[in-house]
C-alpha cells in the first residue's frame, strides 16, 4: 500500500515538499468552486502545480455538506456537472477519479437516495470517472451495483481495512498528530493500493531531453514515454546529417 494524506488546508510548496519527504505518495484535495462559502478548502491552480512538482499525485474530491448524498438525483446531477467543470478548470486530466463524499453514518432509507445521487453524479461528471468516500456499511451495500472507486473511511467503521479501496484514518490518529506537528495543518492519513485514478505528479524533465526537444528530435511527453518510429526516424535522419 502506498500512503497519502487528506486536508481541507492549503498546501503550499514547502509543505508539499515535507509531506513528500516523509514518504507520502498522494494528496486528497477539495475541488469545489474557489468562491462563496467553500472557498477556504478549494484547491486552486498554483497549489496544484506545486504538489505535483513535489512528486505528489492529486486525488480529488468533492464535499459541500457532509450529508449532501441523501438530496438525490438532482444534487447529484447538479453536484457532477460542477465537480466537472472545476476540474477541467484546474487542468485534471479526463478520466481521473472524483470522489463524492457521504461524510455522515447514513441510515438504510437514504440508500436508494444516495445510490440515485451517485449515479447522476457519474453522469454529468463524465469524462471523469466516479469515486465515493463512504461508511464501510455503504460500500457493501451499494459496491456491487455502482462502478466506482471507493474510499472507504474508518469512521463507523469500527477500523475495518479494506484492501480493495482507498483508506482513510481519524485527524486524532497519533501518526496523523506527528504529520500535523510538521506540516502546520491537520490531516487525515489515507492508503491505497496504486495511484491508479489520480492526478500524476510532473515528472521532472532531464537536461538531455530538453535539449532534444529544443532541437526537434523529440515531442512533448513524459520523461520515460516510448520514443516512435516516427520520432526514431527523426533522430536518425538528424544525426546522419550532422555527420
Amino acid at each position: 500500500m502506498i500512503k497519502g494524506i487528506d486536508t481541507a488546508a492549503t498546501i503550499s510548496a514547502t509543505a508539499a515538499k515535507q509531506l513528500k519527504e516523509l514518504g507520502f505518495d498522494f494528496v486528497v484535495r477539495y475541488i469545489v468552486p474557489p468562491k462563496g462559502g467553500l472557498a477556504w478548502k478549494a484547491l486552486v491552480e498554483s497549489e496544484a502545480q506545486a504538489i505535483r512538482e513535489a512528486g505528489l499525485a492529486i486525488l480529488p474530491a468533492w464535499e459541500t455538506t457532509g450529508n449532501r448524498a441523501r438530496s438525490g438525483a438532482t444534487a447529484g446531477r447538479d453536484d457532477g456537472k460542477t465537480a466537472a467543470d472545476r476540474a477541467r478548470e484546474l487542468g485534471i486530466p479526463e478520466g481521473t477519479v472524483i470522489c463524492f463524499a457521504i461524510d455522515y453514518n447514513p441510515p438504510k432509507s437514504d440508500y436508494a437516495a444516495i445510490t440515485e445521487y451517485l449515479c447522476n453524479a457519474s453522469t454529468t461528471a463524465a469524462p471523469y470517472r466516479l469515486g465515493a468516500y463512504a461508511p464501510s456499511a455503504l460500500v457493501r451495500e451499494l459496491g456491487p451495483l455502482i462502478p466506482a472507486y471507493w474510499w472507504r473511511t474508518y469512521a463507523w467503521n469500527d477500523g475495518a481495512v479494506d484492501a480493495d479501496a482507498y483508506q482513510t484514518s481519524y485527524q486524532d490518529d497519533a501518526a496523523a498528530v506527528a504529520v500535523r506537528k510538521q506540516v502546520g495543518f491537520a490531516v487525515d492519513l489515507d492508503e491505497a493500493k496504486s495511484l491508479s485514478g489520480m492526478w500524476a505528479p510532473i515528472t521532472p524533465v532531464p537536461e538531455d531531453l530538453v535539449w532534444a526537444r529544443e532541437h526537434g528530435f523529440l515531442t512533448e511527453g513524459q520523461p520515460d514515454d516510448a520514443v516512435t518510429k516516427s520520432e526514431m526516424a527523426t533522430i536518425l535522419r538528424r544525426v546522419y546529417g550532422w555527420i
